[in-house]
């Protein structure tokens, strides 16, 4: 569907000509079917033919008309949705190549063999979760695509409050909800998250982007107030690029 949908974006103006043009010749062979059936109360496609014959000719190219302008109004929506869609995916990559950068160049200045990871997670309101959309340094344990509590960890809290957060974890809290419940899926080797809360243009939160290590705060240097201001310049990048996933469809610009 989605091929479909960036091929009619691309070809946008080509199939609006064809369908009217279509639209004009179905119309004529009708014009000549009904002027060669006899007219009839019978069923099935001689009764069709009939009752459009008693339309007349004006109302047809009306109809005929009509159908044409529906098929142009869903040509046009389906290549917004494809544009759309373009753009999301264009502002993943872009954020993943920026993500994996940025863990590279962090891990060039940490002695220790000390693991990285990065992601962002979209939020679903009606839900009530933040569902991991895309991730950088993703060797171990995958999380992505699953969905979490909306307000569960670290990540959670920068969320509700549209600001940053750090702590360290262990097993004593790493995937515990603010429920006490357990959430499954979540990297054991956790041991600190530093998180940012995505920032929409109508200043409501719609997702977070966090960094997480096998390492504590202090060891992985992700509790130096200097990498979370310079971390801090790059998440706004990152809520640029993320700005189509918004409920709003924008977000600020980086500063």
């Amino acid at each position: 569907m989605r091929a479909i949908g960036r091929w009619a974006a691309a070809n946008e103006r080509w199939l609006s000509i064809v369908v009217a043009t279509v639209s004009a010749l179905l119309f004529s062979i009708y014009t000549g079917i009904a002027t060669t059936v006899p007219a009839g109360e019978g069923g099935g496609a001689p009764g069709i033919v009939d009752r459009l014959a008693g339309l007349g000719s004006l109302n047809l190219l009306a109809i005929a008309g009509l159908l044409a302008l529906v098929a142009q109004v869903f040509l046009a929506a389906s290549g917004r949705r494809s544009r759309r869609l373009r753009q999301r995916e264009e502002g993943q990559q872009l954020t993943e190549a920026l993500l994996e950068g940025v863990l590279d160049l962090v891990s060039a200045y940490q002695p220790r063999e000390t693991i990285y990871r990065g992601l962002v997670a979209i939020a679903d309101k009606k839900a009530g979760v933040r569902t991991a959309v895309l991730g950088a340094h993703m060797r171990a344990d995958p999380e992505l695509n699953l969905s979490k509590p909306i307000y569960f960890g670290v990540a959670g809290e920068a969320y509700q409050a549209k600001s940053v957060r750090a702590a360290d974890l262990d097993d004593s809290n790493r995937d515990i909800a603010q429920d006490g419940t357990r959430v499954p899926g979540i990297w054991k080797e956790t041991r600190c998250v530093l998180a940012y809360p995505l920032i929409g243009s109508d200043h409501e939160a719609y997702g977070t982007l966090n960094l997480d290590s096998n390492e504590s705060l202090a060891d992985s240097r992700l509790g130096d107030r200097k990498v979370q201001e310079a971390i801090g310049k790059i998440s706004d990048v990152v809520n640029y690029l993320m700005r189509h996933h918004s409920e709003s469809g924008e977000a600020p610009l980086p500063r």
